[in-house]
């Protein structure tokens, strides 16, 4: 995804950044993985995970095109607690 606020869909281009066709996410972190389908113009996949308090545990994020093929990783991350 792009930065918050910045109004781009996921599939589009950014600041030169190239377009990429983006029909799935995916978040691992720890030994938990979510994936979800998105939507062309979507703006942000949204993941709610539950984490143990105290815990570090290491993020890594999948874009993927409707074929599966893997786009690479998300420019931006945003975390937050509840």
């Amino acid at each position: 995804g792009w930065p918050k606020g910045c109004g781009a869909a996921m599939n589009a281009s950014f600041k030169g950044l190239p377009a990429r066709p983006v029909a799935q996410a995916k978040l691992k972190i720890g030994d938990r993985e979510v994936t979800k389908k998105t939507a062309p113009d979507d703006k942000c996949a949204v993941f709610t995970v539950s984490l143990k308090r105290g815990d570090k545990p290491r993020l890594q994020t999948w874009l993927y095109d409707k074929a599966g093929r893997d786009l690479g990783g998300s420019y931006f991350v945003y975390v937050t607690r509840r």
